[in-house]
């Protein structure tokens, strides 16, 4: 069976094009080899595929499509926000500890809304605060469906059969990993700043959530030398 929707390549695998609703993606997918799949998407099984055309799960359908939203257009920038959000949600509680340790606000951001800042340092705060302020709840079942395709995702780049296993070689470890994070270790929200914007990008956030009117040095300095 051919795939009949035009596809995007993206980090995690082939994204449906922006704009589908959840039943179309759904059909997007099924009609695409597997083998094009995000790493992370399993069968209506639960399982990984192993076939050549499948039924993806729903769940997993769902969440390709928040990562499409809510990722950067750039596809290296892509990579780097994917790869971090992929670490993020697969410990079991991380994306609530951050949340609740930084006081990280709860938004109701536009969820097609691209990350627009640069990426070579984005941080677990970036992350957290990003999903947070575009709808992502803590305790939410939009969460518990992030975090098992994000081990879903780890686990198949590692090479595990069982898509649902909550250890892990490298930190974020598991459930530990959650336990053991300390305030003292988290940006809070009085505190966070995105990475400068890049420079193809038409984002309004501001770089400093909790004071978008405050001037930030760096942006200040870096004006000053372009006006030179």
């Amino acid at each position: 069976m051919p795939s009949t929707v035009a596809w995007t390549p993206s980090y995690l695998g082939i994204s449906p094009p922006g704009g589908l609703d959840d039943l179309n993606a759904y059909d997007f997918f099924a009609s695409t080899p597997t083998e094009e799949w995000p790493d992370a998407m399993r069968n209506a099984q639960g399982c990984y595929p192993t076939t050549k055309y499948d039924r993806p799960l729903g769940n997993d359908v769902r969440v390709a499509c928040t990562l499409l939203h809510l990722s950067p257009e750039n596809s290296m920038a892509r990579e780097e926000f994917s790869d971090r959000a992929m670490l993020l949600f697969s410990a079991r509680d991380l994306f609530a500890r951050y949340v609740c340790l930084g006081g990280l606000r709860f938004g109701q951001r536009p969820i097609h809304e691209p990350y627009g800042f640069m990426t070579g340092n984005i941080t677990m705060e970036h992350i957290a605060s990003w999903f947070s302020a575009h709808g992502i709840a803590v305790a939410s079942e939009d969460v518990l469906h992030l975090e098992s395709y994000a081990r879903s995702h780890r686990n198949r780049r590692a090479g595990n059969t069982n898509p649902e296993c909550e250890v892990f070689a490298e930190w974020p470890h598991g459930p530990s990993s959650a336990a053991g994070l300390q305030e003292k270790d988290v940006t809070s929200w009085a505190n966070l700043v995105h990475p400068p914007l890049r420079s193809d990008s038409l984002s309004t956030y501001p770089r400093r959530p909790s004071a978008p009117d405050e001037p930030i040095p760096e942006d200040i300095e870096m004006k000053k030398i372009q006006e030179v």
